[in-house]
């Protein structure tokens, strides 16, 4: 049976493509703050556009960790920087999220809103194709209580950014919590869709108990109403043709027809 989909997320520091990034990251979410489950790794500016270039690791999001240190030690930086998301948008990816320190970084590029998309806007970059949050976090990387807030607000970021876009695109997979019979309406399987959506009219394969069964989605209900579409995190029934009851079960998963 397939593990629930995980997003991947690159983590790079623009100096370096050291792991300081990753173990703040890691630091905050076991500060209580929480995400949907994801997957990541280090990278370097370098090593990002090889990745994707490669496409040997789907990468669905980026959290771009930067400080004063890259630009004063670079004197072309800022031709370093916008060429970095040039290469980053033309090659598909057009979530990143931007946690920097807000006391010795550039102000019009870390600021948060209207003045960071200004700086981007003026250099030519389409708004509406690149989600981007700018998170001015003090100290990113030291550790205690004061530290907190700034962090939460780049975990907020990254789950609004990158982590639910990247469940609600991906392919559909529901686990099955639920079966029964309607008279006269057929098979309902029952549950919450962890990723993707689903319409009537789609085709589903039935993963588990050693069986890999198909069927067609004949309609959905939530809440006893019944509905064209569902997505991510909607409890729903659905109700299928080409299976009968007895073929499911409690603990089975509902994919999309020939998902990866």
């Amino acid at each position: 049976m397939s593990e629930p989909y995980r997003p991947f997320v690159a983590l790079v520091d623009m100096l370096s493509g050291n792991v300081d990034g990753k173990e703040a990251l890691i630091r905050t979410v076991r500060s209580g703050v929480s995400t949907a489950p994801f997957r990541a790794g280090a990278y370097s500016l370098q090593s990002l556009v090889a990745a994707l270039e490669s496409g040997d690791t789907p990468i669905d999001g980026a959290v771009l960790f930067a400080d004063g240190d890259f630009f004063y030690s670079n004197v072309d930086a800022e031709v370093i920087f916008v060429d970095f998301l040039d290469q980053i948008i033309a090659l598909g990816l057009h979530r990143l999220v931007i946690v920097c320190d807000g006391e010795s970084w550039d102000e019009n590029i870390c600021s948060s809103g209207t003045e960071t998309e200004d700086y981007l806007a003026l250099h030519g970059f389409p708004m509406e194709q690149f989600a981007l949050e700018a998170c001015p976090v003090s100290d990113f990387y030291q550790q205690g209580d004061k530290h907190l807030p700034g962090m939460k607000r780049a975990v907020e970021a990254i789950n609004r950014v990158i982590l639910a876009p990247a469940i609600k695109d991906a392919a559909f997979r529901m686990p099955i919590q639920q079966v029964f019979s309607v008279k006269e309406l057929g098979v309902v399987a029952v549950g919450v869709v962890e990723k993707g959506s689903l319409q009537p009219g789609d085709r589903v394969e039935i993963l588990g108990d050693g069986k890999r069964l198909e069927a067609e989605v004949a309609a959905l209900e939530m809440f006893r109403r019944t509905v064209s579409y569902v997505e991510a995190g909607d409890d729903v029934g659905v109700f299928l043709r080409g299976v009968s009851a007895d073929e499911l079960a409690r603990g089975m998963v509902m994919t999309a027809a020939n998902a990866d």
